[in-house]
């Protein structure tokens, strides 16, 4: 098959990972866990070291805006994907039988 976007690359013709995790593949829920632990842990890094550079034990202000900004980031994301996966929900409920 030619690829729209560019015609000289064809596109690739191959299966699409499985989500199932009776057929070996990734299983969502894990990997809608480990991205909330990500999530969980940026955050967590990035408020230690705001609280290490108020009470003076780091003076590294790049580094603690850099985190904060990463965790700020993340967070978005994740608000945004959660987003999509209620959407996409509502639509499936709606749909007629």
């Amino acid at each position: 098959m030619v690829n729209p976007i560019n015609p000289i690359t064809p596109i690739s013709t191959g299966t699409a990972p499985s989500l199932n995790s009776n057929q070996g593949g990734p299983d969502f829920k894990k990997i809608l866990e480990n991205a909330i632990d990500k999530v969980n842990s940026t955050v967590q890094n990035a408020e230690q070291m705001s609280q290490d550079f108020a009470t003076g034990k780091t003076s590294d202000i790049q580094g603690v805006l850099i985190a904060a900004e990463k965790a700020d980031i993340m967070l978005q994301l994740t608000d945004e994907v959660r987003n999509k996966i209620v959407s996409a929900y509502q639509d499936i409920m709606r749909m007629q039988i």
